[in-house]
């Protein structure tokens, strides 16, 4: 699929909606943009929550026992007790 565009003052484009669609790009969503042998290549930016289960996490804290080590951390980080 390939569309010409018409670059604005500011530099803008428009990304067609066939383009967002197949990319699953939607409103405030982030992109990277980068230049790839002379290409100009926008990939969308997963969101924090599209990433849960991506990392290996051995436990799930809470956000008391989260509270505890980091007070514990900066306990020993800063000599507080």
């Amino acid at each position: 699929m390939m569309y010409a565009f018409t670059i604005k003052k500011k530099g803008q484009i428009v990304i067609p909606k066939a383009f967002r669609d197949q990319l699953n790009i939607k409103e405030n969503d982030r992109v990277l943009l980068s230049v790839v042998k002379n290409k100009i290549i926008i990939e969308r930016i997963p969101t924090v929550d599209e990433m849960v289960g991506f990392f290996k996490v051995k436990k799930i804290f809470t956000d008391a026992e989260i509270e505890e080590k980091r007070a514990e951390y900066l306990g020993k980080k800063y000599g507080r007790h």
